[in-house]
């Protein structure tokens, strides 16, 4: 959890029912955005997502809302301290070629937005996501798996449907 996000009330009990922590696995819950007063922003919901969509920048995952078991950890190689800005990214590249992570129906984490993040160095991420999926095709294949997934055709579309649709809900 970085310095200047939150877990909300009630977090780690629905983590705690989501995960099995004799298994590898990993969660993920649904996001809200605050600014540096704790005002409400946007509520951002996860959605089901595959290795593909996540190697080929389809989908991001809120580094607040998840949490993984110590297995999981220990069999990716934990994080990698030699990444400033995607850290999570190669962490989340690895975990997700092991299992696809579970959705905590509930929100419970925040992330903050504020002018001194570097969240808002986006183009720092994007260029070190880039050496990430470098690292993971080749810890990929030293596992014996497939290098990289296919970039899939309809998901990105799809999931940017889904968000607007849910943010008109709203």
């Amino acid at each position: 959890l970085n310095s200047d996000d939150v877990l909300l009330p009630n977090a780690l009990l629905a983590v705690a029912e989501s995960l099995n922590t004799d298994a590898e696995e990993w969660a993920i819950g649904q996001q809200q955005i605050i600014d540096e007063n704790d005002n409400l922003l946007a509520l951002r919901p996860v959605y089901p997502f595959s290795l593909a969509d996540l190697w080929h920048n389809q989908y991001l995952v809120p580094q607040e809302c998840t949490f993984f078991t110590r297995q999981l950890y220990d069999r990716v190689g934990g994080f990698q301290a030699t990444y400033k800005y995607a850290m999570d990214m190669h962490a989340w590249l690895r975990m997700c070629s092991v299992c696809p992570p579970k959705m905590i129906p509930g929100y419970v984490g925040c992330f903050r937005v504020h002018s001194e993040q570097k969240s808002s160095r986006m183009d720092k991420y994007f260029e070190e996501a880039e050496t990430a999926r470098t690292d993971v095709e080749n810890w990929r294949i030293a596992n014996q798996m497939q290098p990289h997934p296919r970039k899939p055709p309809l998901r990105g579309p799809l999931f940017r449907a889904a968000k607007a649709c849910f943010y008109l809900r709203r």
